[in-house]
């Protein structure tokens, strides 16, 4: 492997650490939304079984099973109408932003039979 590439990986993950504790200290008195956990396990388990990626599966049964046992905490939350309209700007986007990812590696890996 070219040694560029390992520090522009290495810079990338370092660049994102720093944005996600930047991000973990803004937001540090959020509570989790366990209920989001549960869904995304319900979507991962059937997406990893529709792919025959099952460790996608099990990745999502264990973010279902953390969901399910904090049931007791998934009240409170607002709905899409409760948000300003920055927080949904920013949710949009990152929906987007996901789908897009997601389309792509699913064209190229599983259409397209790119390795």
């Amino acid at each position: 492997m070219d040694f560029t590439f390992i520090i522009a990986i290495i810079l990338f993950l370092f660049i994102l650490f720093l944005i996600i504790l930047h991000l973990r200290n803004k937001y540090a008195n959020q509570l989790t939304n366990f209920k989001v956990y549960f869904y995304l396990g319900v979507v991962f388990i059937i997406m990893g079984i529709a792919m025959k990626f099952y460790v996608l599966s099990i990745i999502g049964l264990v973010f279902m099973i953390v969901g399910f046992a904090n049931k007791r905490k998934w009240r409170g939350f607002e709905d899409w109408e409760g948000l300003s309209p920055k927080q949904r700007k920013f949710k949009i986007t990152i929906v987007i932003i996901l789908s897009v990812i997601f389309l792509y590696f699913s064209i190229t890996k599983y259409w397209l039979r790119i390795p």
